[in-house]
């Protein structure tokens, strides 16, 4: 059930609308100004049309996200941020650009001369605040700025900045005074403001009234919780496996809802969620009162299958990615097909695994435990079929790592890439889970396959893994968001 524009209309829709500015100044029939002075009203003009753009990409619209991911939008929302930012900033020094590289000291004063102007005060009041939001946004993690409160002041020093420059442009803008484009700024600016209160009231309120409480909190392990979620009316939510959910649990701000992904499949009148003990929101998710109520924002993410996909699937998750994993695979065990597949769950040197698609498997299933000298002193814990205990499904190793095959068709199976003889190779010789992805992709195209067309890997990291101290980590790529 992804919803959305295609990726390619978006994009087009997006360039169009940041470029309709200087189309229409184009149209507006004025006469060009000095170069400098063109080049300085075009920066001016295109980064008004990227913030005003910038409310679409944060407001949850399944039309804009539905389809490339709330993920992609986000990496788009910042980047166009960071741009519009350097955009505003040069839009000034465009004017004083000849004389700034022969005589600096009277261009600076110059420039400070034309941002004392009465006339330029909204325009100044417009660049600092947009230099405070892109400020705190990235430095939120090394200032101890809470997510929550973070986003509230984003919201609203974005809102007033957008507010404050289209009133700059429509005080001394000179193509601005053309009818088209002053319709342009007022109508992308009321439209700023309703993405605003569509996110921060409407559609809080229309979720708070769908009546979603808990109905059910179980420990799944050391730090995790399985929570389920209902509604008096029993109508399931419709959302495709794989999908998430932004969650409020109580009565807390609009702005104070994390994401976790459903764990349940499609038609489930509950919906249940994986949740793991991290931060201020998930510490005492454990002890909430059943009954109590929960806002539901769903469906969001790309994360979901095509209906009529038959590649084969692996799928790989730890902590509480499984989730998805979970909706996968619930979802593709009830279909009508006859695909074969199982899946496998390994955790501190237990692994269980089940013959998903062909019940009448189960009681060939058995468990083994390996060791070979040439294996460095490693030890593997497999699951396989009796008699063919060298054929192993699914396994875990002593150097902890874990593997399950998922949903693989027959149908797929040839020369090196017969899942029940590569996780010898796997499990034997791979300690990290690097090495074993690099041996899977040499498999594939032993097979006479190629990866991202016949054969698909999915990898799914659990956010919460990477939640410290209010924010997430990537050390990998030494980013906080």
């Amino acid at each position: 059930m992804t919803r959305g524009l295609p990726p390619w209309l978006l994009a087009l829709l997006f360039v169009l609308a940041a470029c309709a500015p200087l189309i229409l100044a184009l149209a507006s029939g004025e006469p060009p100004e000095a170069v400098q002075a063109e080049l300085g009203i075009g920066l001016g003009l295109a980064a008004l049309a990227l913030m005003l753009l910038q409310f679409a990409h944060s407001g949850r619209l399944e039309t804009i996200a539905g389809r490339i991911g709330i993920d992609r939008t986000m990496r788009v929302h910042r980047s166009a941020g960071i741009a519009l930012a350097a955009m505003v900033l040069l839009h000034p020094l465009a004017f004083v650009a000849p004389p700034l590289l022969t005589n600096p000291e009277f261009a600076l004063r110059g420039l400070m001369g034309m941002l004392r102007a009465e006339r330029m005060q909204s325009g100044v009041i417009a660049l600092v605040l947009l230099l405070v939001v892109v400020a705190a946004s990235l430095a939120r993690g090394r200032i101890g700025l809470a997510y929550q409160r973070w986003r509230a002041l984003h919201a609203a020093l974005g809102l007033a900045a957008a507010a404050f420059a289209v009133d700059h442009a429509l005080r001394v803008g000179l193509y601005s005074e053309f009818a088209p484009l002053r319709a342009f700024w007022l109508g992308g600016l009321a439209l700023a403001a309703f993405a605003l209160v569509w996110t921060w009231a409407l559609k809080p309120i229309r979720d708070a009234r769908a009546g979603w409480r808990v109905a059910a909190v179980a420990p799944l392990g050391p730090d995790y919780w399985e929570v389920v979620l209902d509604r008096p009316s029993h109508a399931p939510l419709g959302f495709a496996a794989g999908q998430f959910a932004w969650l409020a649990f109580g009565r807390r701000a609009p702005w104070d809802d994390n994401p976790f992904s459903i764990a349940s499949a499609p038609g489930d009148p509950r919906l249940a969620f994986v949740i793991r003990e991290a931060g201020d929101l998930t510490r005492a998710i454990g002890s909430l009162p059943l009954g109590s109520a929960v806002r539901v924002d769903a469906p969001h993410g790309a994360f979901a299958l095509d209906p009529g996909e038959r590649r084969a699937i692996l799928l790989i998750a730890g902590g509480a990615g499984i989730a998805p994993i979970l909706s996968l695979w619930r979802d593709l065990a009830a279909r009508p097909d006859d695909r074969d597949g199982c899946t496998a769950f390994a955790r501190a040197g237990v692994v269980a695994k089940n013959r998903d698609f062909r019940p009448e498997h189960v009681a060939l299933q058995r468990a083994f435990a390996h060791r070979d000298p040439a294996w460095g002193g490693r030890s593997v814990l497999c699951l396989g079929s009796l008699g063919a205990p060298g054929a192993w499904s699914s396994g875990m190793n002593s150097d902890g790592l874990a593997l399950a095959d998922t949903q693989i068709p027959t149908a797929a199976h040839g020369p090196g890439l017969l899942r029940h003889f590569l996780m010898n190779p796997l499990l034997a010789g791979c300690p990290p889970a690097t090495e074993a992805l690099d041996l899977i992709m040499q498999a594939i195209e032993t097979a006479g396959y190629k990866a991202g067309q016949d054969v698909m890997l999915a990898l799914d990291c659990a956010a919460t893994e990477y939640y410290r101290d209010g924010a997430y980590v990537l050390a990998g790529e030494g980013k906080t968001l």
